[in-house]
């Protein structure tokens, strides 16, 4: 029997793809490196194990994946990929840092099941909620900054 992801996992991930594609922060990882258009003539030269969104949302939906791990393995070799070819002071660097450190902190969140999903997200909301509270009235930090960027 062939190792598949769960109904549950795929969903998370195509969930996971959908807010990516959202922020426009990730325009520059949607879509395949082309050398030519993107002025990168030798990107392939040096990057031999390319990835973007738009790859990642093919390989799921191609059922390539088998495990959450892969598709963890693909977010960091985007940022790997990244800084082996922009340098760690790219800007795109800095980008894909923030993509997979996001996708991480979603990581931690994630459940065996929708249900166990939300109590970990209920209980990382009030673990920042008592955080907020023992700070002084002058240290608060904005509500805002309690919820997610989704």
């Amino acid at each position: 029997m062939s190792e598949k992801l769960s109904d549950y996992d795929k969903s998370w991930i195509s969930r996971v793809l959908v807010d990516l594609f959202k922020w426009p922060l990730t325009q520059q990882f949607r879509q395949p490196v082309d050398p030519v258009r993107d002025g990168v003539e030798n990107y392939f030269d040096i990057i031999k194990n390319p990835v973007d969104l738009s790859t990642m949302k093919k390989k799921l939906n191609e059922g390539t994946y088998k495990t959450i791990q892969q598709f963890t393995d693909d977010i960091h070799l985007m940022y790997e990929n990244s800084l082996q070819y922009n340098g760690n002071s790219s800007y795109f660097t800095y980008i894909a840092a923030d993509i997979e450190k996001w996708y991480l902190n979603r990581l931690k969140l994630k459940g065996n099941n929708a249900e166990e999903e939300w109590k970990n997200r209920v209980f990382e909301i009030i673990e920042k909620l008592n955080e907020h509270r023992k700070l002084n009235p002058a240290e608060r930090m904005p509500l805002s900054a309690v919820a997610d960027h989704e």
